[in-house]
């Protein structure tokens, strides 16, 4: 008893410390600036956001229900989105707008702006971003300022209005002159400067003709970057960049320097997407360098390592590039399989898809992609007609007769081997799960929420579903799709698909083991069974997993 006594005191004296060290009047004042503190940490921030909740005032009500709006749309939560504007409003309409208010009412509007954002609405979030810099310019305060200015020119870049967001990012520069705390002088600086470039390679690639001033200008802007910094987040985009420029200039050698720093850079930081961009980059600069051998090594890494239920940019593009190699080199067979593939890729692609990967051909080349498809068509079919080619294919013909049956013997034991092996591991219950492991190092409270998500999800079968795809998984787990389609792919290493397809398949295997009532389904009912819509894709599927069919398979596992 007396312990316990003891423990109170204690922590009475411990509560009235700490509330002696956060003034009663400066209480609501402490939580924002833990807020501002926390923000990329958005279930730590909203410890304190919710705090914000206990102020009567209508500045303080705003700017609480405005920043837990803000970290319930960065977290992907469900919230009735009408009732947090109606309030977010009504307690506006209720400030009084006077200089106290300032700097509060700055902050409200930029985080409505970054929600706008967050939600692809560019033009309503550079009106609220032009709202909150009227109050930055009445609070005086250059370092906010310099912050929303650079908003607006990053949405103003979005929208395509380059030119004014150049002029925004030279006012930022002209802002820098009355900001005296170094920290924030070099943070504005060093984004600015990254931000300029970006911009003035867009310009160039507008119209390289046309824009040609721009290639030096960003050059200039990225060097400096180099020179003022050691930050790696900061010098990766400036070297990537940079190889770009350079393989525009066609400087070969320098461009490669470059790319393979922003190699090193994006490893380091652990960026895959950013460090596959990089490398292909690379690859490409070879291949426009005429350095074959290196070129196709890297296209065939991306081709092989890569699934084919998910189509991206470099993945399509290392198709065409492997076309044009194979034509220099005369391999017919290689041509019209990489021809073949490419085209069907960009064809399985969406408009929208195809509208980003125009952008980013031109970006890459200054050239349209559907008319060096068309080209590409038009070398192939000259080099199929070709009489040479005609000839050999005859040639090879019977050759070729006499290898089949081998091949074919050959391909029915490895198949049975490969049976074997497979029904053996299931029946030891030594499938490799993909469920996550210990091992997987825990960042923070979201990534726990993930694994944890992931593991009911798993438990409960729910991956049998047939509207099983990230963005539902995503809204079962309560995060947003980026957050788990990182996780998944940086602790899976696989897309979000494949790892729903290794779960369907593992389940399906399993199944067939051990019922043999479901050995007499059809393809189509297994696929059913599994949420894929038909059995052609379920088949393709099980023989990428497992090395053979699904009817291959029943038919070993009813001999046994």
């Amino acid at each position: 008893m007396n312990r316990l006594k003891l423990f109170s005191v204690i922590l009475l004296f411990l509560t009235l410390s700490v509330n002696a060290q956060i003034p009663k009047d400066k209480s609501i004042e402490f939580y924002k600036e833990q807020f501002f503190q926390l923000q990329n940490k958005p279930d730590s921030a909203l410890i304190y956001v919710n705090k914000i909740f206990q102020s009567k005032e209508d500045i303080d009500l705003a700017f609480a229900f405005t920043t837990k709006k803000y970290i319930l749309t960065l977290t992907g939560a469900e919230f009735d989105v009408v009732v947090y504007d109606k309030k977010i409003q009504e307690h506006l309409n209720r400030v009084i707008v006077k200089k106290e208010y300032y700097k509060d009412l700055a902050s409200i509007y930029i985080l409505l702006g970054h929600i706008d954002k967050n939600h692809g609405k560019f033009d309503e979030s550079i009106k609220k971003y032009i709202k909150a810099r009227e109050f930055a310019l009445l609070n005086g305060e250059p370092f906010q300022l310099a912050k929303i200015k650079i908003n607006i020119a990053i949405n103003l870049g979005a929208i395509n209005l380059l030119d004014e967001a150049i002029n925004e990012i030279k006012e930022i520069r002209i802002l820098l002159e009355d900001i005296h705390d170094s920290n924030n002088y070099n943070f504005i600086d060093k984004y600015i400067t990254n931000t300029l470039g970006s911009i003035y390679f867009r310009k160039l690639n507008e119209d390289s003709k046309v824009n040609t001033k721009y290639c030096d200008s960003a050059i200039t802007e990225f060097n400096k970057i180099i020179l003022k910094t050691d930050e790696k987040q900061y010098l990766a985009p400036a070297n990537y960049y940079l190889a770009l420029l350079y393989n525009h200039k066609k400087e070969f050698e320098k461009a490669n320097e470059y790319s393979v720093k922003a190699i090193e850079l994006y490893e380091d930081l652990n960026f895959n997407q950013l460090l596959l961009n990089a490398k292909f980059n690379y690859y490409y600069n070879n291949y426009q360098k005429g350095d074959f051998k290196i070129a196709k090594k890297g296209f065939l890494e991306f081709v092989k390592h890569h699934s084919d239920t998910l189509v991206d940019f470099n993945y399509l593009l290392s198709h065409k590039y492997l076309t044009k190699i194979y034509i220099e080199e005369n391999k017919a067979d290689s041509v019209n399989y990489y021809y073949d593939t490419f085209l069907l890729l960009y064809e399985k692609t969406t408009d929208e898809e195809k509208k980003q990967f125009a952008e980013a051909y031109r970006t890459l080349e200054n050239a349209d992609l559907k008319e060096e498809v068309s080209l590409i068509k038009s070398e192939n079919t000259s080099l199929r007609s070709d009489k040479v080619l005609i000839a050999l294919v005859l040639g090879l013909m019977l050759f070729g007769l006499i290898i089949v049956f081998y091949f074919f013997i050959l391909r029915k034991k490895k198949q049975k081997k490969k049976l074997l092996e497979i029904i053996e591991k299931y029946n030891k219950k030594e499938l490799e799960s993909v469920t996550v492991s210990n091992s997987v190092v825990i960042n923070d409270d979201i990534e726990l929420k993930i694994i944890e998500g992931l593991d009911k999800i798993e438990k409960a079968e729910y991956f049998l579903d047939k509207n099983f795809n990230l963005h539902n998984a995503a809204k079962k787990i309560n995060t947003n799709t980026t957050y788990l389609s990182n996780f998944i792919n940086n602790h899976k290493k696989m897309s979000f698909n494949d790892y729903t397809n290794t779960l369907r398949v593992d389940f399906i295997v399993k199944t067939l083991i051990e019922d043999k009532k479901i050995r007499n389904y059809t393809t189509q009912a297994l696929a059913e069974m599994l949420g894929y819509k038909n059995g052609a894709s379920f088949s393709r599927i099980f023989k990428e997993k497992t090395g053979v069919t699904p009817i291959l398979f029943i038919n070993k596992l009813n001999e046994k």
